[in-house]
């Protein structure tokens, strides 16, 4: 059975190829995505910090290709933003209650409207609306 690698062992292995691909080199280039999508998984995993410094790369440069990798997953997954209005979901009175509203990256609306004094799961819901077919 293959030993699995650990996060260090990963990090030496991509600073090792990045110093291959620099040195390489003529002049300064972009390096080449797939180091940056490796950094990026590696970051999420152990911390934009820790694989910038073990790596040598730009820290706000691997923070932003991270984000973007979330931002892309969110999207695969159908969640692009939800916004929670405290006010609305914390409705002290009245005759409105409060008011959860998710939309989802192919357009598909869920609006709640709920009675004053009523509270929700908030995470619950949000997690059902994303698994649905």
């Amino acid at each position: 059975m293959a030993r699995r690698r650990t996060a260090d062992e990963r990090q030496e292995e991509l600073r090792q190829r990045i110093d291959e691909w620099r040195r390489g080199l003529p002049k300064r280039r972009a390096m080449p995505e797939d180091l940056w999508s490796e950094a990026a998984r590696l970051a999420a995993e152990v911390g934009v910090y820790r694989v910038a410094r073990a790596t040598r790369v730009n820290y706000a440069s691997l923070a932003g290709r991270l984000e973007e990798a979330r931002e892309r997953e969110s999207r695969a997954a159908g969640t692009r933003f939800v916004e929670l209005r405290g006010g609305q979901l914390l409705a002290t009175g009245g005759v409105a209650g409060p008011v959860l509203e998710i939309e989802a990256a192919d357009g598909t609306r869920l609006q709640l409207r709920l009675e004053a004094g009523q509270s929700v799961d908030v995470a619950a819901v949000v997690a059902a609306f994303g698994r649905r077919p």
